[in-house]
């Protein structure tokens, strides 16, 4: 949004959600609920925790035939041999800060608001969400005419890599 000053659909989903980035807050608010009276024990964490996450993400889409990112020529950024570069110095310090934010501030009001609303609309609201992004989901794999979906070939390797135990 920032240098086209229109939104831009920059997720692997058609819809308006990147995985990645609620999968990694979720991961880091579960991971440092233990953590949490040491702040930098938690930029830490999160650090690397999410850096991780970017990093497998990034290798999984790349071997899909539909890299996402590339930080190739930012400072620190991490390539290996031919593939891009994954991970960066600026992205870990990101989701360092990033999440470091939602353990303190985000989580904890997002948690109360939570637990505000009664059962049924909380039931209906996480249910259409579900429902929506497994749809999603669905369409961006299997939907063969998408442009941006994983193609025949990325499910090909992707398919071989969960099978090489079994052959």
């Amino acid at each position: 949004f920032v240098q086209t000053l229109s939104f831009t659909n920059r997720g692997s989903l058609w819809g308006p959600w990147i995985p990645i980035y609620g999968f990694g807050a979720v991961t880091a608010l579960f991971f440092m609920r233990k953590s949490k009276k040491y702040p930098w024990l938690v930029f830490l964490l999160s650090l690397v925790i999410c850096t991780g996450i970017e990093y497998i993400t990034g290798w999984i889409c790349d071997l899909a035939g539909r890299p996402l990112w590339n930080y190739y020529g930012l400072p620190l950024a991490l390539p290996y041999h031919h593939n891009p570069a994954y991970i960066c110095f600026y992205g870990a310090m990101a989701f360092g800060f990033a999440c470091t934010f939602a353990v303190y501030y985000a989580g904890p009001y997002f948690y109360t608001l939570y637990h505000n609303i009664p059962s049924k609309p909380k039931w209906i609201i996480c249910s259409l969400l579900i429902a929506g992004i497994l749809a999603d989901c669905c369409v961006t794999i299997f939907y063969k005419k998408n442009p941006g979906g994983i193609d025949e070939s990325g499910l090909e390797k992707i398919s071989s890599l969960l099978r090489f135990g079994n052959e």
